[in-house]
């Protein structure tokens, strides 16, 4: 099933032009002023600007409104609004760190929240 979900996901950003990679990784963040340091199996493109975790279930998107209240980054409020977690997190592709923010769910799954704005909208 969850190869399935992983080709399906593939499939749709492979005809959007991306180039989507797939690995075993890690994460890190700050929490209470502290680096954490997490590893993880995640998804990201080629320019490295979109990340979720491997596994995620972009059918449980659905296009929602949302009051945008003129923030810097309406996929925070989006991600408030599926009663996710908004987080700045630091990925690990190709020996190099990169910086995005994602909603992270109870499930620990995640998106960061561009992907998430551009799936929802």
């Amino acid at each position: 099933m969850i190869f399935s979900i992983i080709l399906s996901l593939s499939m749709a950003f492979a005809v959007a032009g991306e180039s989507i990679k797939c690995e075993k990784g890690f994460l890190r963040m700050s929490m209470e002023g502290k680096k954490i340091v997490e590893e993880s199996a995640y998804c990201f493109n080629e320019d490295k600007n979109m990340l979720y975790s491997k596994g995620f279930a972009m059918k449980k998107l659905k296009k929602i409104k949302i009051h945008e209240s003129g923030s810097i980054n309406p996929g925070f409020e989006l991600c408030e609004a599926l009663k996710g977690e908004a987080q700045f997190v630091e990925f690990k592709a190709e020996g190099e760190w990169y910086k995005l923010d994602r909603c992270l769910f109870a499930d620990k799954s995640y998106i960061d929240t561009g992907l998430l704005y551009q799936k929802t909208r």
